[in-house]
């Protein structure tokens, strides 16, 4: 059997990320199962590659989760590591690059370019993160894979790369089980609720969903789920208070896969109120568990949903988000064409097209 030698860096995954935690093990678990490919991971987190060999996890130091050390290892030894493992590519899932190309070719993946398209969601240090880098490791990378479509249009718009190098490959729902104990989740929620899953940071546009439960607003509770800087956190605390709904908005942090399935199968609706994205995961995820999704009418959310999600057009007005909420009973069929529609995609699929382009890469060899 010939096997292509693919090396993943994963330095990026850390402890309470986010999505992109997510869409990193979600891709390596696909391309670890996919026959024509051996895969090795680089990562301080080895417990987050259970789907990969052991003896085909690198250790990298805990402080390459920071972006300065990050960069500073994969400048100095990326490339070290791919002559060792005998790498026949290199593939980075999130848009970070060396300075200079790597020994044999790269594929990168780029999520969204918020930083340069929409500036004012984002903070400084990340604006001058994306301003600096992001054009120069797309012409750097031997090719860049897109999660979306409206991604590779932003990206388009705002950098200079030739389109013959970027394809569009989406993303799958992470697909929760059902744990039939139920273990750990079962006390976060007795009340019915509304799920929010995502950071509070400026762009998820969360205020505005905390506002539509403030009073005389909805009678569900609201349950806010993902990690959160000190500061985002601050903010959003100061909201609830000054709106006096403490007892109906909780935010529970950072939670495990299987206490988040618990939460979006339970859950009466999943709201998801951003300004902008570059794929939207959590839509997929909440139609994946048979829930009926309310989220902001922004192209990506267009694409990831189709006609499955119930879309807000007045996404900073808490009054459309109390209506859409209000009215968000879906019927048993158009629950199961949004499951059907979410899980049409799976991340053996994933790793199916990325393999397929594996196969354009220029000198890509095959084992």
């Amino acid at each position: 059997m010939t096997r292509r030698r693919v090396l993943l860096d994963g330095a990026i995954v850390k402890p309470g990320l986010g999505g992109l935690r997510t869409y990193v093990r979600g891709l390596a678990a696909g391309l670890a199962a996919h026959d024509d490919v051996e895969l090795h991971v680089v990562t301080s987190c080895p417990d987050d590659f259970t789907t990969v060999a052991p003896d085909r996890l690198i250790g990298c130091p805990p402080a390459t989760r920071g972006f300065v050390a990050r960069t500073a290892w994969r400048e100095a030894t990326l490339g070290r590591l791919a002559r060792r493992t005998a790498a026949d590519l290199v593939l980075v899932p999130y848009p970070e690059m060396t300075v200079r190309p790597l020994p044999v070719p790269t594929v990168m993946v780029v999520h969204d370019v918020r930083g340069l398209v929409a500036p004012r969601y984002e903070t400084a240090p990340r604006r001058f993160r994306f301003q600096l880098a992001l054009g120069r490791a797309c012409r750097v990378a031997t090719r860049v894979v897109c999660v979306s479509e409206f991604t590779a249009m932003s990206l388009h718009a705002s950098v200079r790369v030739d389109s013959s190098r970027v394809s569009v490959i989406g993303e799958a729902p992470a697909g929760h089980r059902e744990d039939p104990v139920e273990r750990g989740a079962v006390d976060l929620a007795t009340r019915p609720y509304v799920l929010y899953v995502g950071s509070l940071l400026p762009h998820k546009n969360v205020e505005t969903l905390i506002r539509a439960f403030g009073p005389g607003g909805m009678d569900d509770d609201l349950l806010l789920v993902g990690p959160a800087p000190d500061r985002e956190l601050i903010r959003v605390r100061a909201l609830i208070d000054e709106l006096g709904c403490g007892d109906k908005v909780r935010h529970l942090g950072w939670l495990d896969d299987e206490e988040l399935g618990h939460l979006y199968r339970r859950a009466r609706a999943i709201a998801i109120p951003s300004l902008h994205e570059g794929f939207g995961l959590p839509v997929l995820e909440g139609m994946e568990a048979g829930v009926p999704v309310i989220a902001s009418d922004i192209p990506a959310f267009r694409e990831v949903a189709g006609d499955h999600a119930t879309l807000v057009d007045r996404p900073l007005d808490p009054y459309a988000w109390q209506a859409a909420l209000q009215s968000s009973t879906f019927d048993e069929s158009r629950i199961a064409m949004a499951r059907d529609w979410a899980r049409k995609t799976s991340w053996a699929d994933v790793a199916a097209a990325f393999v397929k382009l594996f196969d354009e890469l220029p000198s890509a060899g095959r084992r």
